[in-house]
């Protein structure tokens, strides 16, 4: 890509007002050292030198729209407890618009993820949820929000972690209002939902979650492996296209880059070299800054090609990381080297 045609295209993330909907989550990091076993058990004793917060799941989409200098305004819902309460104030600070769409549901805790880390190593992660979906007025709470919003919006953006938010029910009323509005509508989706990611704009799965989500019945190890060679994507991308019809497909292959499907053509995207230290919300970047791009005027393979440079970018930030324009531009400049 031109540098003045990536130039034009981030100028206008600014003026994109992006909804987002789905699953909120507390990303809690405790970083420390190791220097000892532990005489109870064989495991490694942290000594927790500092501890930090971010914006998971949805939330971390919001981040990522928001550090780009786009709008956001964020769906979903949280518990009414500490993690809550430290969500909320974090949102808060990061400029994202959360108030009539932050529901609180005090039936169920807020989503928190605990990750152990020590020297750069994750050793542990500890999950805070409960998976049951929405009760209805909840639904119909999130349902009269979006049409309150919808018509200034550039995009629906849905970030499906299997938590509950996404219902069939909604992501039916989230699929009609986009259509009726002729909004772009993207999808960061979960494996349990697939078969109802039905004619959106961009489905972004990776490799594992779009080999399970077209063949539930595959055993998780196989799936786990994904498509081991370009062919294996490329045919798993046409069966997805065929069945779902999606206007446009990212299957996202880590180290291995991007794939993009579209009406016709199939075209990989390498990853750009770059140190891996971390790849935990890398798919959140993919997803927010695609859905900029593609509000902001640009061709599929110019979005692309921008979220693999953002995702080139977080992955190689420690936790739950966001991009920033400037950040995009010089890895774009210089490959991705350092």
């Amino acid at each position: 890509m031109k540098e003045e045609r990536l130039e034009e295209i981030l100028k206008q993330f600014k003026r994109q007002r992006i909804l987002v909907v789905g699953d909120l989550i507390l990303d809690r990091f405790v970083l420390g050292k190791v220097s000892r076993i532990s005489p109870e058990a064989p495991v490694p004793i942290v000594k927790m030198e500092r501890e930090s917060f971010s914006p998971g799941g949805a939330g971390n989409v919001g981040a990522n729209i928001t550090s780009l200098g786009g709008r956001c305004k964020l769906i979903g819902v949280i518990g009414d407890d500490p993690e809550g309460r430290v969500l909320r104030e974090i949102l808060k600070n990061r400029q994202i618009s959360a108030l009539g769409g932050l529901l609180i549901d005090s039936s169920r805790p807020t989503i928190t993820k605990t990750r152990i880390l020590a020297q750069g190593q994750q050793l542990l992660r500890l999950d805070k949820e409960e998976e049951n979906s929405l009760s209805w007025q909840y639904e119909k709470r999130i349902e009269h929000y979006l049409r309150e919003n919808i018509k200034n919006a550039s995009a629906i953006l849905i970030s499906d972690y299997g938590k509950g938010t996404i219902t069939p029910s909604l992501l039916s009323i989230l699929g009609g209002l986009a259509k009726s509005h002729k909004k772009i509508i993207t999808v960061d989706p979960e494996v349990e939902h697939f078969s109802l990611y039905r004619e959106v704009s961009l489905l972004t799965p990776n490799r594992q979650e779009a080999a399970l989500g077209i063949n539930p019945c595959l055993p998780l190890l196989e799936a786990s492996r994904g498509a081991k060679t370009q062919k294996e994507v490329n045919r798993l991308g046409r069966k997805i296209k065929e069945k779902l019809k999606p206007q446009y497909l990212f299957i996202t292959q880590g180290k291995d880059g991007m794939t993009i499907f579209e009406k016709e053509r199939i075209t990989h995207i390498p990853a750009k070299t770059r140190e891996v230290f971390d790849v935990t919300g890398a798919g959140d970047t993919v997803i927010g800054v695609a859905t900029l791009a593609l509000s902001a005027g640009a061709t599929i393979l110019e979005a692309a090609t921008i979220a693999s440079f953002a995702a080139g970018v977080v992955v190689g930030k420690v936790g739950t990381a966001t991009v920033s324009v400037k950040e995009i531009k010089e890895f774009a400049t210089t490959d991705g080297r350092r």
